[in-house]
């Protein structure tokens, strides 16, 4: 509490209510203040509709773009903050209650309200994702929360990973790396380890060209397929929010978004290749291509020897299904793996071999 605030006095609160009724009780009062726009932004409708209620008419048609233009600064259209909202408005109070329970009872809670069960709700309700997987277009898993898992990365670029299973000795493997490499600088920097990146698409050779100069990553321009050769990658339209990532896989129109040729290799060719005779984390973003690569490293065997995989699954691409996701899902636990992490967007996942957390 600062002090800086000031109000005229206030009648009718709910609070003076419970004030009155809770009188052997100690009460503390929460508001979560979530913010907007700048300030002038609201003063300005707030002054004009305080004109409209002394100099114009409430009830005039000048009243309704006045009403909706003072509804935005306290309740904004934009789906990413009203999700937020909802988020922060469950996690409060439950840490809240949490904190204010005896022993027993934050027992039982904390399974409920920690951060990665908050995480959980959040991906529930983010862009309605539960009422999709209730009819079967989005998988949803709940992911019990593991101290040893990390996010690293940026907010667009970050994935989750066990950072007790990562030393300077540890070989990655990133399949797909666009504009964003954070994740993989962040690894480098916080463990020493050694990451091999793959992506062949024009405008990412040329961000890792000029971005990238750390001698322990080293890039290729190659795609990662379950064919070793030439790929024709189909380059997003224009209308689409990712520039960077195109696919040989999702049915963009060609026609309206451009194709370009780029080489390919299988994982067991890019392992003997470039000599990673150990590889300890592979990861995944390469835009539907995922689910022929995942059967056939199953398939052969290709991730027997490693304790990570990491992948984004792109079934929300044109052409692609989420029963694409649930088998590849379904083949990595019979391969060995759990989920240890789902990203907000329910689309990234990390698989962690199941002996190893049993093992701890």
């Amino acid at each position: 509490m600062l002090g800086t605030s000031s109000s005229q006095e206030k009648f009718g609160l709910t609070r003076f209510g419970y004030e009155r009724c809770l009188t052997h009780a100690h009460i503390a009062f929460v508001a979560l203040e979530f913010g907007t726009y700048q300030p002038p932004r609201g003063g300005r409708v707030l002054q004009a509709d305080h004109w409209l209620w002394n100099h114009g008419d409430p009830t005039g048609p000048e009243a309704v773009p006045l009403r909706d233009a003072l509804r935005d600064p306290f309740y904004p259209p934009f789906d990413d903050w009203k999700e937020m909202v909802l988020w922060r408005s469950r996690q409060v109070p439950g840490q809240g209650v949490t904190g204010l329970a005896g022993d027993d009872v934050q027992l039982a809670l904390a399974g409920f309200c920690n951060d990665e069960s908050s995480m959980n709700f959040y991906r529930a309700i983010r862009k309605g994702t539960i009422f999709k997987a209730i009819v079967g277009r989005e998988p949803f898993h709940w992911v019990s929360a593991r101290p040893e898992v990390l996010e690293l990365g940026s907010k667009y670029g970050g994935w989750g990973i066990d950072a007790s299973a990562i030393s300077s000795s540890t070989t990655v493997a990133s399949f797909g790396l666009g504009e964003d490499v954070t994740f993989e600088a962040s690894l480098i920097e916080r463990f020493g380890c050694q990451v091999y990146g793959f992506d062949p698409t024009p405008r990412s050779v040329r961000y890792v060209t000029e971005h990238v100069r750390n001698p322990r990553f080293s890039a290729f321009p190659y795609a990662l397929s379950d064919t070793d050769g030439t790929l024709t990658f189909t380059l997003p339209p224009a209308s689409a929010a990712d520039q960077v990532s195109a696919s040989a896989v999702a049915r963009y129109d060609p026609s309206s978004a451009g194709t370009v040729d780029v080489p390919s290799l299988t994982l067991a060719t890019a392992r003997s290749r470039f000599g990673l005779q150990r590889l300890d984390i592979v990861k995944m973003d390469i835009e539907g291509a995922e689910y022929a690569v995942i059967q056939q490293a199953v398939t052969n065997g290709w991730l027997d020897e490693v304790g990570q995989v990491l992948v984004e699954f792109h079934h929300f691409l044109p052409g692609l299904t989420s029963a694409q996701t649930r088998q590849a899902i379904a083949l990595l636990r019979g391969a060995g793996f759990d989920i240890a992490w789902i990203g907000r967007t329910n689309h990234e996942y990390l698989f962690t071999r199941q002996r190893r957390n049993a093992a701890r």
